[in-house]
């Protein structure tokens, strides 16, 4: 927990909760389902790399995570997955990309516990263009499930943003959609999305984690319950910009927070001030607690905002070349303040792959602000929590 400038952080207990098997392509997503659980969607090595979901217990007292039974989503192999929990509906929604056709789809479930219910049956967000990556997330403000997605189409790429309506008794329901053609090299085959929400203007930024581009990228999406706006725009890349983008949302000092691994393998973190169709990017802090400076000695970064310390929390993975560390950071709104930095992981064969992280803090009748984290475990290919 964070208070003020009195820090005291730690890693809990680690939970190895797929055995020696990965949870790997592309990225794991995690979305919060109760006061002390969290539902996770990932690849599954342990079974035919099918797409599943799961509920976890955090425990904030002894800092642990249990999970439940993992759920199948569909039969077929996945490409990558999202989660998103509608909070008006209490429903769950997961989300698969496949090589087959349809390349996306969505099923939604009631919880009960760490149990799971599929309502209705799977419903199809893309059927025969080749999705290249996807995320989703929940739209506080309109209860849709936020779909966004780039596909290819023919040479172009297309982005695409749908909003999708939950159902506790039934199938979920596509409500709308837009689409927006948007630079082929940023948004590419194989790059997964960083997404998150700015609940100051009501507006998501959708970027790519795109490595050494030439310019930095982001799209504006926003819903006003009827219809979606989704406008990219092009902006000078931030100072000694690498690869490992990730995103959460400040809501103190209402910025985007965004954090990266930069050319000289360190990191740097920038807040970013949203408009309803634009963003601008201020000047990013240096951050050299995370990496040494050396190739290979940063990989995956997970970010989260924690609302009641009014803290960010980062935690990098080392590569194979150091190990993995977390920093804590205050935020006046322009400038970061590195407040500590301890080791996560000190084997450099853990590091942290592939991952996804709670994008706020679980504050709700917790002592602690827990912030799950997973991910896959580097060389081992194991999945952790």
């Amino acid at each position: 927990a964070e208070t003020g400038n009195d820090v005291t952080e730690g890693i809990g207990t680690a939970n190895q909760f797929n055995g020696t098997n990965g949870i790997n392509y592309v990225s794991p997503a995690l979305a919060q389902v109760a006061d002390d659980k969290v539902a996770v969607s990932y690849r599954d090595a342990a079974n035919s790399n099918y797409g599943v979901v799961q509920v976890a217990t955090v425990d904030d007292s002894n800092r642990t995570i249990s999970f439940g039974t993992k759920v199948v989503i569909n039969s077929v192999a996945s490409r990558g997955g999202g989660i998103a929990f509608d909070t008006s509906r209490s429903v769950l929604g997961a989300t698969v990309q496949t090589e087959s056709d349809p390349k996306l789809i969505i099923a939604n479930y009631t919880i009960s516990g760490t149990t799971l219910t599929k309502q209705g049956s799977t419903l199809s967000l893309m059927t025969t263009d080749t999705v290249s990556s996807h995320t989703t997330l929940f739209d506080p403000d309109n209860n849709h499930m936020m779909v966004f997605l780039v596909y290819e189409n023919g040479s172009d790429r297309t982005f695409r943003a749908i909003a999708v309506t939950g159902n506790a008794s039934g199938t979920p329901t596509s409500s709308y959609l837009v689409n927006v053609n948007v630079d082929t090299t940023f948004f590419d085959i194989g790059s997964p999305l960083a997404a998150t929400y700015d609940t100051n203007v009501n507006a998501f930024l959708v970027t790519s984690e795109k490595a050494e581009p030439s310019t930095f990228r982001g799209i504006v999406v926003t819903n006003n319950g009827s219809a979606i706006t989704a406008t990219e725009r092009s902006k000078t890349k931030p100072t000694e910009y690498l690869d490992g983008v990730t995103l959460c949302f400040d809501s103190n000092n209402n910025k985007v927070v965004m954090a990266y691994n930069t050319t000289t393998y360190y990191n740097r973190i920038v807040n970013i001030t949203m408009t309803t169709n634009d963003f601008t990017l201020g000047t990013p802090t240096s951050v050299t607690s995370l990496g040494t400076g050396s190739t290979s000695s940063v990989s995956r970064g997970f970010l989260s905002f924690d609302p009641t310390a009014q803290r960010i929390v980062l935690l990098r993975g080392g590569g194979s070349a150091a190990t993995s560390r977390w920093a804590v950071f205050s935020n006046d709104g322009s400038d970061f303040t590195q407040q500590s930095t301890g080791v996560w992981d000190s084997s450099t064969n853990n590091f942290a792959q592939r991952g996804g992280i709670l994008q706020t803090a679980m504050t709700t009748n917790m002592t602690s602000n827990p912030i799950p984290i997973i991910m896959n475990n580097g060389n081992t290919g194991y999945g952790y929590a």
